[in-house]
């Protein structure tokens, strides 16, 4: 009975311990669902963990922390001095498979400042390229000089500290070439494992008022080299929106991120070298969705980098973002102003037109009929007001509904002189009274409608798409 108690005992701990490793073993496999998009670029089949070292501008010497050789090949054996494990701390589960979880977390118990930036004590920089994605262009609050819209924003840099050329060469090439997708394991933890915790560059949008991170997902290559993608919608605060032309204004969107601790000499932003820095995200037709948005027009886009360097200052400018390393998202838009003109814009037209056509009226109503079209230009001047925030200049738009309100102006100035005159005749004849009024009726007939047509199609024909308005 004692030796059958036994027995079972053992059985029990072997399928507790069973349970365990196998819990373990998911933990490397995470969920697909958990992962974010990351552009056929960064992961082609074609490629291995060589061409990251081209691709994103990393540097090819010292790609082992001790190393002096500037070979890319992955060395076969290593000393524990040289990295953060040795052969022998790579781990195993029960089915003999590498545990990268169990590897990377032994590989950061050996390296107690992994949550320091790389090169915090050896005066060498941090090379950071960044990626853009455009995925939608959701609006443009003008009220608020506010834009709103979400990218997908790819950073890679290598943390040679976390290289482990034991771990890579112990698992399958495909790995090697897609990567190891530690996300989950990063930000989360269990009963049974401690989250992965290692630095990530710390960048972040000056001029963004608020941003909302809606995935994201870290990869982690052979030499270090780490993918971080993520999934931000942006509310950004653009206090140089230009409306000078408006409603055909051009807008420029300068997206600007850097390192909020670090400056040009510790941290530096770069561009990748043989794929583009902007990328466009299809959506389900096929289109590139950032240029589909109704309102705007999608002209262009490109990035660059910019490098300032300072002295560094313990009194106050080590803190000037001035001086920081940054990328710049930069993309143009141009406003669909058709839609705009003929709901305001040519409705007023109409409304002046009628006023020319009040010259023909009876003369005791051509003053009431020229005010009421005043009122009726006014109301629709207050709904223009309402679209663009209380500039200092004039708009193509203010430019014309200010010479619309102008020739009403005028046109109840001649009324009002032309039904003094007839009522101060209606005694007393006066032959050149009579040329007066009829030569400012003359004047009225002849000069305002020509000069309306004029003034509109002059301010407003080149807004037009008229195949768009033939296929209406």
């Amino acid at each position: 009975m004692l030796l059958l108690l036994a027995r079972l005992c053992l059985f029990l701990q072997l399928v507790q311990f069973g349970l365990g490793e196998l819990r373990r073993s998911k933990a490397t496999a995470l969920p697909k669902s958990h992962r974010t998009y990351v552009p056929p670029e960064l992961h082609s089949p074609s490629k291995s963990y060589q061409s990251y070292i081209k691709q994103f501008g990393l540097s090819e010497e010292s790609s082992y922390v001790g190393s002096t050789s500037s070979s890319s090949t992955m060395p076969t054996s290593y000393n524990s001095k040289t990295y953060c494990i040795n052969e022998t701390d790579v781990k195993f589960n029960y089915k003999g498979n590498v545990s990268i979880y169990e590897t990377f977390a032994t590989c950061l118990r050996n390296t107690p400042d992994a949550l320091l930036a790389p090169f915090y004590d050896d005066g060498e920089t941090i090379n950071v390229t960044s990626i853009n994605i455009l995925n939608n262009f959701i609006s443009v609050n003008e009220l608020e000089n506010i834009v709103n819209f979400d990218i997908f924003l790819v950073l890679t840099w290598r943390d040679p500290r976390l290289n482990m050329p034991g771990l890579w060469t112990s698992v399958d090439g495909k790995v090697q070439q897609f990567g190891v997708d530690i996300t989950q394991a990063f930000y989360e933890q269990n009963i049974n494992q401690d989250a992965l915790r290692f630095w990530l560059p710390d960048i972040f949008f000056p001029e963004v008022s608020d941003e909302t991170i809606t995935s994201e997902s870290l990869l982690a290559f052979p030499l270090g080299i780490f993918v971080w993608t993520r999934h931000i919608i942006i509310e950004f605060l653009n206090s140089d929106l230009k409306y000078t032309n408006y409603p055909d204004d051009e807008q420029t969107i300068a997206l600007r991120y850097l390192s909020f601790a670090l400056p040009t000499n510790e941290l530096q932003m770069h561009l990748p070298n043989d794929i583009p820095s902007v990328i466009f995200f299809n959506n389900v037709a096929g289109q590139k969705a950032f240029t589909t948005n109704s309102i705007w027009e999608f002209i262009d886009a490109n990035a660059y980098t910019q490098n300032p360097s300072r002295e560094f200052d313990y009194q106050g400018t080590s803190y000037d973002f001035e001086y920081r390393s940054f990328s710049v998202l930069e993309f143009r838009i141009r406003r669909n102003s058709t839609g705009i003109v003929t709901r305001l814009a040519f409705p007023i037209f109409l409304l002046i037109f009628l006023a020319g056509l009040i010259f023909w009226a009876k003369f005791d109503d051509r003053l009431d009929f020229t005010v009421t079209i005043l009122l009726a230009v006014s109301s629709l001047y207050i709904v223009i007001f309402q679209t663009i925030p209380m500039i200092g200049y004039l708009t193509t738009l203010d430019k014309y509904i200010t010479q619309m309100f102008t020739t009403l102006f005028v046109c109840a100035g001649v009324h009002q002189f032309i039904l003094r005159l007839k009522q101060n005749d209606s005694d007393v004849t006066w032959p050149l009274r009579r040329f007066y009024i009829r030569f400012l009726e003359a004047i009225g007939r002849v000069v305002v409608i020509p000069f309306i047509f004029i003034r509109y199609f002059t301010s407003f024909t080149q807004f037009y798409d008229f195949k768009t308005l033939v296929r209406c």
